[in-house]
């Protein structure tokens, strides 16, 4: 083969951004969250109803937030140096939100935290691992769901040490546990109006669809309750209780999807008269219903491009009289990030399989072009075939010992067979030129 000088700095190029876009497309399988920014999939509404508490991704990492009901001047909720999830604010004082944080460890915390200062207070230790927290409506307990900590880090878990309901005082204090049996999951924790009763989801196990439970706080059964759980529709997600008496929102899979992509939309159910109102038509995913206090409105997270990820999610409110749905615009102003965290960000988002097959096929290229025999084209495509059986060979042989790398490398093989075939014509096409540049030479 001839290299000249333009051809060798083509294969070196073409070498480097090869490789780049295949290491960043690996670092985005591994991790889809690493450099990414954007919204996350929180969001509470103050009782005052002027403020908005919310998640925020920056370089992979979440926080909460918050701002104005518009979306204005969002502020760093605490200093807290760790992932933070699922705000909540206090029924009857718009400075103190409940949330979650995360460790290394993957076990999250209780904290509480005030928006008037970035002090923060831890509520549960490490043996515990919750998932999801709120206020009783008189703001005196806090009702959360968690499991032993060391039952959530098994790799063999159960239900005999699952998710519980516990309880504790608001402002801190001993937690005991409020339900004698434990699920394999639990999820969307919400105590009613009246503090009577808590909602929340649940799976017996891993195959299991998820289901509403209700766990009354005062030995009674109401039947406009037992009616209501009999009317909601399989697969429901985040049930959330109104400030009113009579109102619940959820989230479940609307009627037009088909497996294995579920959509999603809002709807609302009101307990008077045994309704529910569809009141979104995204047919994508829908996360954190939060009922605003003062209006009929409903504020959510919407996720536009479900069921990627990483998941972007837009900030919205809906009216549940009007039906208008409106996205709120909030400007996280994140001139402070660095440019580099900037220009990974940009090149995760542009990189995926179409890209690293165009650079793969522009690599051989070079080399079929740098062929002067009519039949050694044909080696860069023999090349790739080998190249290409064998990350097909690893996918099906490998898979035991190293199955996340496997299973990364199985969405390569079919468009590696495709940019095999595309070289095998380019190089049919180069040995058909030098074939009759070789006859014309011959014919002199």
């Amino acid at each position: 083969m001839r290299f000249p000088r333009w051809l060798l700095r083509a294969v070196l190029i073409t070498a480097v951004l090869l490789i780049s876009s295949t290491a960043i497309g690996y670092s985005k399988e591994e991790d889809p969250y690493r450099s990414f920014d954007g919204m996350g999939s929180s969001v509470s509404v103050a009782p005052s109803d002027d403020t908005l508490a919310f998640t925020y991704i920056t370089g992979g990492e979440e926080k909460i937030y918050t701002s104005t009901a518009d979306g204005k001047n969002p502020e760093p909720l605490t200093d807290l140096d760790q992932p933070q999830f699922s705000p909540s604010f206090h029924p009857h004082s718009p400075e103190d939100i409940l949330f979650l944080s995360g460790h290394n460890d993957s076990i999250r915390s209780l904290y509480t935290s005030e928006t008037d200062s970035s002090q923060h207070e831890r509520l549960t230790g490490s043996e515990l691992h919750v998932r999801d927290a709120a206020y009783s409506p008189d703001g005196t307990l806090i009702y959360f769901l968690g499991m032993p900590a060391d039952a959530w880090k098994s790799a063999d878990r159960s239900t005999e040490k699952g998710f519980s309901i516990y309880s504790m005082p608001a402002a801190g204090g001993a937690y005991k546990k409020i339900t004698s049996e434990s699920k394999y999951l639990m999820g969307n924790i919400s105590p009613d109006a009246t503090g009577n009763m808590l909602l929340y989801t649940y799976t017996e196990g891993p195959d299991d669809e998820m289901h509403v439970g209700m766990k009354t706080l005062n030995n009674k059964v109401y039947e406009e309750h037992i009616e209501f759980a009999n009317n909601l529709p399989g697969g429901l997600y985040n049930p959330t209780a109104s400030p009113s008496e009579s109102r619940y929102a959820y989230t479940t899979n609307v009627a037009s999807s088909q497996e294995p992509n579920y959509q999603y939309d809002l709807f609302l159910y009101d307990l008077e008269d045994m309704q529910a109102k569809r009141l979104t038509n995204h047919e994508n995913n829908i996360d954190s219903p939060s009922f605003f206090h003062q209006s009929d409105d409903i504020a959510y997270m919407h996720q536009k491009n479900w069921p990627e990820e990483p998941a972007e999610y837009e900030l919205r409110i809906v009216s549940s009289a009007s039906g208008a749905d409106e996205v709120v615009s909030v400007n996280m102003n994140q001139s402070g990030d660095s440019l580099l965290s900037a220009g990974l960000g940009a090149a995760q988002k542009a990189v995926n399989v179409y890209v690293i097959g165009f650079f793969y096929t522009l690599f051989g290229s070079w080399f079929i072009i740098a062929a002067y025999k009519k039949y050694r084209p044909f080696l860069v495509g023999a090349a790739s075939t080998t190249v290409a059986l064998g990350l097909w060979g690893f996918c099906h042989f490998g898979e035991t010992s190293y199955p996340w790398l496997a299973a990364i490398c199985s969405g390569l093989v079919v468009p590696l067979f495709i940019c095999t075939a595309v070289l095998f014509l380019f190089a049919g096409i180069q040995s058909y030129r030098l074939n009759i540049r070789e006859y014309k030479a011959s014919s002199q």
